[in-house]
């Protein structure tokens, strides 16, 4: 082979070769920066941030009227230091600080960071600690009381309040105008705290037995030895709130004196929902198969014969409200009132509750159906109107003026919102 031709054959060898470098590099260039792109879009998906744990402030109120729960060893001590007990074992909150309160807080130090202080502070719940902690002990304002501890809630911590909740108008007070007055106090305190705030409140009722001076509304005392309401109350962030109510929840309180739950929540929102699978009276709506149906007719045989009747699933999870409360077909309210409405369990895993809608009249409406706010009946019953004498009003188990102080709180809920939600089905001839 002649020398120029050899050295053509080398060029265009080396071309090749740099050709197939280049393209490799090319190549590898390209894949690298797809690999960088695809990282870039992960980064930008951050998932969602978990919620800080919460700073849980526990607030056990010492008047003179708290000494009969705290007289040896009671349901009360014992309901007390289990929920907290149950709370700082679960991890929920950053720190649990222990305060008791009347007139002013009084710190007690924070049982997340020493063992010993959540069972010293228990092991000394008796009258001469209440007394020796000092503040005004004697005259109940639970309208300053409640706008202390909301001063000191926010989105970052809940509060748990521990009190009888009796109002003390004193000697010499017109005890009707007393309540009232707290009653508009406590409404525009809370108001103030839930104003753009997402705030949920449980309020528990416990019994203990009571051992000692029960002071009527006048300041009268009598010793009594019986069974007596109390009662423990969360207040924070709708989120925290919802975690209490799982964990540690109701089972904190079994054979522990538990009477009765309320909760109240903030504003108004709409739950998932959809009318179940159409049957042979009803058809579903292809465009909005979740709330529209039509060809509407009466059932021939079952408990609604001569009667139209649609089930709608609904998701309440999201509204921890008592379960007698969200089961209460009067607390619900129909805006065409030849329907009447139905509430049970749902055995379908999608949806919590069943509504079921039944009608004697076969005609096309816009139905919309809404949870009321509404104070349960056992508020009303636990209400003592009279102060004056327990045994002889037949109020044992009664809390003087308890009505005032929720009916304040409600109050100041519904003047956001007087429902917890609102549905609409469309029905179709």
């Amino acid at each position: 082979m002649r020398l120029g031709t050899k050295i053509l054959l080398k060029v265009t060898l080396l071309i090749i070769f740099l050709l197939i470098v280049f393209s490799s590099c090319s190549g590898g260039r390209k894949d690298r920066n797809m690999d960088v792109l695809s990282t870039k879009a992960n980064e930008e998906q951050i998932p969602a941030v978990d919620r800080k744990k919460p700073d849980i402030n526990v607030y056990i109120e010492n008047s003179g009227s708290m000494d009969g729960y705290v007289t040896g060893v009671t349901d009360f001590e014992a309901a007390i230091y289990n929920y907290l007990s149950d709370i700082k074992i679960a991890g929920i909150g950053n720190s649990l600080n222990l305060n008791y309160i009347n007139s002013k807080v009084i710190p007690q130090g924070n049982a997340m960071e020493n063992n010993l202080v959540l069972q010293d502070f228990i092991s000394k719940l008796e009258p001469t600690t209440f007394r020796q902690k000092g503040g005004n002990r004697g005259v109940s304002d639970l309208s300053e009381v409640l706008r202390n501890i909301l001063e000191n809630t926010d989105s970052d911590n809940v509060s748990v309040f521990i009190s009888d909740c009796i109002f003390s108008p004193g000697k010499n007070v017109n005890a009707d105008n007393y309540l009232q007055n707290q009653q508009i106090g406590i409404k525009v305190n809370m108001a103030e705290k839930i104003a753009g705030e997402d705030i949920g409140i449980v309020i528990y009722q416990m019994e203990s037995v009571f051992d000692g001076k029960y002071f009527n509304k006048s300041d009268r005392p009598v010793k009594i030895k019986e069974k007596r309401p109390y009662y423990i109350w969360l207040i924070g962030n709708r989120s925290d709130i919802n975690v209490l109510l799982e964990s540690p929840g109701e089972k904190s309180f079994d054979n522990r004196g538990l009477k009765n739950k309320l909760v109240m929540l903030n504003g108004s929102s709409v739950p998932e929902y959809a009318v179940s699978p159409s049957g042979s009276t009803y058809k579903k709506d292809k465009k909005n198969p979740k709330t529209s149906i039509y060809g509407i007719t009466k059932q021939n045989k079952g408990p609604y014969a001569g009667r139209f009747m649609c089930r709608v699933g609904i998701d309440l999870k999201d509204f921890p409200l008592d379960e007698s409360y969200l089961l209460n077909a009067g607390n619900y309210e129909l805006n065409d009132p030849d329907y009447k409405i139905e509430v049970t369990k749902s055995s379908d895993g999608r949806y919590t509750h069943t509504l079921i809608l039944s009608s004697d009249i076969i005609k096309p409406t816009e139905l919309s159906i809404r949870l009321k706010r509404n104070i349960p009946q056992w508020i009303y019953d636990t209400n003592d109107d009279i102060g004056e004498d327990l045994v002889a009003d037949n109020a044992m188990d009664k809390t003087y003026g308890f009505k005032y102080l929720i009916q304040g709180i409600e109050d100041a809920f519904r003047n956001y919102s007087d429902e917890y939600f609102k549905i609409k089905i469309s029905i179709k001839n």
